[in-house]
């Protein structure tokens, strides 16, 4: 189990620069983990979050799951950016 996760952890991803590892969990957060720091921040999405990805650019993470919104949040800092909410799909991939 990754730092800042109660359950099952669904899908890791990195920054370009392997600075901050980013996981997905079953309990419906998402942890952002600043290795230089050595701080993790988790980010409460709801539902299963299945699947996180990084923007090329390392400045949002994009979280997805089993409650159908895809949901982008500022890799640095963990605050809310826009969501997308797809009526309740599943999203398996972002």
């Amino acid at each position: 189990m990754l730092r800042g996760h109660d359950g099952a952890v669904t899908e890791v991803t990195t920054t370009g620069d392997g600075r901050y590892v980013v996981s997905a969990g079953v309990d419906g957060v998402v942890a952002i983990s600043d290795r230089d720091a050595g701080t993790t921040r988790t980010v409460e999405v709801g539902g299963e979050v299945l699947t996180v990805a990084i923007d090329p650019t390392d400045t949002w993470v994009a979280a997805a799951g089993t409650t159908g919104t895809v949901a982008l949040f500022d890799v640095r800092t963990g605050a809310p950016g826009p969501r997308l909410d797809l009526d309740a799909a599943w999203v398996h991939q972002v």
